[in-house]
């Protein structure tokens, strides 16, 4: 099945998405730190790759998925951003902006809270649509 990296700083948030994922077959790596985020995405090869944005700075998972863009082998793995922005602010975050898919490419982006069952349906999405394009290349 599919590897998955998580990162995030709330090590409860992780746990629970890794116990909800490993449940419905995806194998989980997780890391704290964008660093932690990026050096264990180039030893673990992940086929998707989930992250917070606000970790240690406010765009931390910006600037992740932004360096993971930047590395020839993973420039095809799905990125999938959370937020808790909306929550902490009332500002909704236009993950779908053109500016902002060009900067970082990110697949989606989802506000928290995230249900597990939303958070399965774009994994799932995510996944199939990167093995279509593989089959198809």
């Amino acid at each position: 099945m599919a590897r998955i990296l998580i990162v995030d700083d709330d090590t409860d948030l992780i746990e629970g998405q890794k116990l909800f994922l490993e449940k419905n077959g995806y194998t989980i790596e997780t890391a704290l730190t964008i660093e932690e985020g990026l050096a264990k995405a180039k030893e673990a090869a992940p086929d998707m790759i989930i992250a917070d944005l606000m970790m240690e700075h406010y765009d931390s998972g910006f600037l992740l998925g932004r360096r993971i863009r930047q590395e020839p082998t993973m420039s095809n793995v799905p990125i999938v951003m959370l937020s808790g922005v909306a929550s902490a602010t009332g500002h909704k975050f236009a993950g779908e902006t053109a500016a902002l898919k060009d900067w970082i490419k990110l697949d989606a982006f989802l506000d928290k809270p995230v249900t597990g069952r939303q958070l399965l349906a774009v994994v799932e999405e995510k996944l199939a649509a990167k093995a279509a394009l593989a089959a198809a290349s």
